[in-house]
């Protein structure tokens, strides 16, 4: 089971189309600081006025990256389906160097979930080591 603090958030979430008159609906990507890591897809249903009604509704968590990977292509290819059919006049080129000029994005996102592993990985260990000398005295 995912402990809290094993989760590396990078942002809120994504919000979701409103369908429902009460609540946002979001999905948040963690990355779960285990061994190798994991990435976690969270679907959080938050009140629009009372917070406290709050709550994630599905966890769904990813452990092979081939899965991973094509959850992503999918997303992807998704999106290019729709802003290629949403804008017939523009040429494919151009639609093409819409999606090219993500990929620094994703590297940026990348670098950023790499660094609080590492921060994390780095606490765990400095912790454990803090354990085995009080434990040897």
């Amino acid at each position: 089971m995912t402990k809290v603090e094993d989760l590396i958030t990078i942002n809120d979430g994504y919000r979701g189309d409103r369908t429902l008159k009460q609540f946002d609906q979001y999905i948040r990507i963690d990355l779960v600081n285990d061994n190798p890591p994991k990435c976690q897809l969270v679907f959080d249903r938050r009140h629009i006025e009372d917070k406290s009604k709050s709550k994630p509704v599905a966890y769904i968590t990813y452990s092979n990256i081939n899965d991973l990977v094509q959850l992503a292509t999918n997303i992807y290819a998704a999106a290019f389906a729709i802003v290629n059919d949403g804008l017939p006049d523009v040429p494919e080129d151009k639609v093409r160097s819409i999606f090219d000029m993500q990929t620094p994005v994703v590297r940026q996102i990348a670098r950023q979930y790499l660094v609080e592993l590492n921060k994390r990985r780095l606490l765990d260990r400095l912790r454990r080591e803090e354990r085995e000398k009080s434990e040897d005295l």
